[in-house]
């Protein structure tokens, strides 16, 4: 049924909203693995203390969860406005995913003796 205008704008967004919402959850079921996945093997890294990788994990985690506000807070008010928080959180999870590739490929190379 078609939508009386002087309603369009709510209309509106509450569709951004539920796009919003279900754009987040799937990037964090996707994302959510990648991190653990460093947390747990890149202390098998060269030079990598628990100290500075409990750091790197909460440091962006922390950064993760402020792009998602910034991407909620802009997708809400107008689907151009939320590109700086994605953009920022797909970032975030790039780093995640080579911080994830290498850290299971030293770990490998550790486990078969190839590297100390």
């Amino acid at each position: 049924a078609p939508t009386d205008p002087k309603y369009q704008e709510a209309v509106s967004k509450v569709y951004r909203s539920f796009k919003m919402f279900e754009n987040i959850k799937e990037w964090t079921f996707m994302s959510l693995p990648m991190v653990w996945i460093f947390a747990i093997y890149g202390g098998a890294l060269p030079y990598m203390t628990e100290f500075i990788m409990d750091g790197i994990i909460l440091g962006t985690g922390a950064l993760y969860a402020y792009s998602n506000v910034l991407y909620i807070n802009g997708y809400v008010e107008s689907a151009d406005k939320r590109l700086s928080g994605f953009t920022l959180r797909k970032k975030i999870v790039i780093f995640w995913l080579n911080g994830c590739a290498v850290s299971l490929l030293w770990a490998g190379l550790a486990r078969f003796g190839l590297v100390q």
